[in-house]
């Protein structure tokens, strides 16, 4: 057998086709690259919401009422931010021996701190809901009447959340482009991440869906979407400290890991 066949193994039934879910994971994950814990992780949070939907209709609740805030996905949701957190922190311990920066802060390295904070941020909103708590002081402070329109101020806050995480990825753009092989993984975190801004907002007030049903659902969906894509940004954030952890001294032996390198290695 070829030395590289545990990298690129072939198939004993060329004519086989690998099924849909083996073509979309080949195509978000470079070949080198474990399977495995992407598996775990979205499975673990697929089967979560499977769970917290049927327990809720079971008993009788609306179908996010095991999703809200205190309920058991919150917790969830809220630990994964924090192992994203952690793990950042790890690639940045791992990547700063590697750069001659005089300070830490000026080190191409030092994007992974920003996101670090950033996650760890994130992971208090999910536990404390800051971002609604904010909405509410807004009302407060400059004495707003709650409307339809206004209601959809902590929506805004979320657009805000991502727009600072936009310009931290641009402004360490240096150091990522070392794992420009992760990029759909990290595309479709971010669609989904996208999606369910979107559903938060159509779902926030009954003025644009007025069916009880189906408000109750699109809310589900909503917080169904956000734990997706923690998970995928958690799948991220682990193979980035795989990639970090590789005896390579530049940018151009870790693009080796790409799929088409992967393949012809």
């Amino acid at each position: 057998m070829p030395e590289n066949s545990a990298i690129a193994p072939t198939s004993s039934h060329p004519d086989r086709h690998p099924g849909a879910c083996i073509l979309v994971l080949n195509r978000l994950l470079p070949n080198p690259l474990p399977k495995w814990p992407f598996f775990l992780i979205n499975a673990i949070n697929i089967l979560a919401i499977f769970i917290a939907i049927v327990a809720a209709l079971l008993l009788g609740y609306y179908p996010k009422h095991f999703m809200d805030e205190g309920q058991p996905l919150t917790f969830l949701s809220t630990a994964e931010l924090l192992f994203i957190s952690l793990l950042c922190g790890m690639i940045f311990a791992r990547r700063k021996a590697q750069y001659r920066a005089k300070s830490f802060w000026r080190s191409p390295a030092f994007i992974w701190v920003l996101l670090s904070v950033g996650f760890l941020f994130l992971a208090c909103d999910e536990l404390f809901s800051i971002h609604e708590g904010l909405d509410r002081t807004i009302h407060y402070q400059l004495d707003i009447d709650r409307t339809d329109l206004t209601d959809r101020l902590d929506d805004l806050i979320l657009v805000a959340y991502l727009a600072v995480f936009f310009l931290a990825v641009y402004w360490g753009r240096k150091e990522l482009k070392c794992y420009r092989q992760l990029l759909p993984l990290f595309q479709s975190g971010i669609a989904l991440t996208g999606a369910m801004i979107f559903f938060d907002a159509l779902s926030h007030t009954t003025d644009i869906i007025t069916s009880p049903v189906l408000y109750e659902w699109l809310n589900a969906l909503e917080d169904s979407l956000k734990l997706i894509a923690v998970g995928l940004l958690l799948s991220l954030a682990y193979y980035c400290l795989q990639v970090a952890k590789l005896p390579v001294s530049n940018v151009r032996d870790r693009e080796n890991l790409s799929p088409k390198n992967g393949k012809e290695s």
